[in-house]
């Protein structure tokens, strides 16, 4: 079997329950990918165990990195960070890859060694009770994720994606979950990593600012098992609130030139019509607030300039 230089990294917290599955799925590939990485955000579960047992064995190296890194994000950028091969191929606990997903993505990079982002169409893995989750349930309903509206090529450089007049109507995320895609390690540190800004839409900033710095290649063949339960953290997001600032966020990252300038008119427009909604929520203070303050500062201004004069004159 071939050996391919690529890292397959685990970000992980707590996944006792479906990571033996996604360890095992990594042990089924058609080829050897160059190390499997796993990077612990302080598990209380018997999840490293299973990890390690699982690995008895394999053909190449288990790394669990030494420190625990707490926060998603954070975590999700250490294990990309600490990846040794070329490539680095996305794993989350709860997915799955198919038996010849990372065969298939080194084939592509291989015979086009411009392309730095590589994704793959994905299936949804539905667990009992998604319907009561909104978001899973739209994602079991539309595991396609509109990505005809596109026009992909088999390459193509990401600009292009960008570009497209339909990036963002609908369903704004058309590349899909960390499992489903693979990055060269250069692209990802030439980017700087997942943002720490979000919580929800963390990896589809990461994926509209990859693709403004390298070619990209869609594989339509479904290589990836995307998970979706009540216990993932976007069930939690959604609970608590905590992701409710994500789509500013977003939409500020888009306005940023170099992302922005490679965007459709129409995008741009929704960028800035969004923009200027989340402006007019944002609580201003009184009239009278305002114009007190504007005195205070020009009076303390005045009071400066008279001492000043003083001084002189002294």
């Amino acid at each position: 079997m071939q050996v391919v230089p690529v890292s397959i990294v685990i970000p992980t917290y707590n996944g006792q329950t479906h990571i033996r599955e996604a360890v095992r799925s990594v042990l089924a590939q058609t080829c050897i990918p160059y190390e499997l990485l796993v990077s612990d955000s302080g598990s209380t579960d018997d999840t490293l165990d299973i990890v390690r047992d699982e690995m008895k064995g394999a053909r190449f190296p288990l790394r669990i990195l030494p420190e625990r890194t707490p926060g998603m994000v954070p975590n999700w950028n250490a294990a990309a960070r600490a990846a040794r091969g070329e490539y680095i191929k996305f794993l989350f606990q709860d997915d799955v890859l198919e038996p010849g997903c990372v065969e298939r993505m080194w084939d592509v990079v291989a015979h086009q060694p411009k392309v730095g982002f590589v994704w793959c169409a994905r299936e949804v893995i539905a667990c009992p009770g998604y319907e009561l989750h909104p978001v899973g349930k739209w994602l079991v309903e539309n595991t396609h994720l509109d990505r005809k509206n596109l026009r992909l090529k088999p390459v193509q450089h990401g600009r292009r994606i960008l570009r497209s007049r339909k990036l963002l109507d609908d369903n704004w995320n058309k590349i899909g979950e960390p499992t489903c895609v693979m990055m060269k390690r250069s692209v990802f540190e030439a980017v700087g990593g997942f943002s720490p800004r979000l919580k929800q839409l963390v990896d589809v900033e990461m994926w509209y600012r990859a693709l403004t710095a390298t070619w990209a290649a869609f594989i339509e063949e479904p290589l990836a098992r995307f998970r979706v339960h009540l216990d993932q953290m976007t069930a939690h997001n959604l609970t608590t609130g905590d992701a409710d600032g994500d789509w500013v966020a977003l939409m500020t990252s888009l306005a940023e030139p170099a992302l922005y300038r490679c965007l459709h008119p129409a995008a741009r427009r929704r960028v800035r019509l969004e923009l200027d909604k989340a402006a007019e929520q944002v609580p201003r203070p009184p009239l009278v607030d305002v114009l007190y303050e504007t005195a205070r500062k020009a009076s303390w201004v005045q009071r400066a300039v008279r001492l000043a004069r003083s001084t002189a004159g002294a």
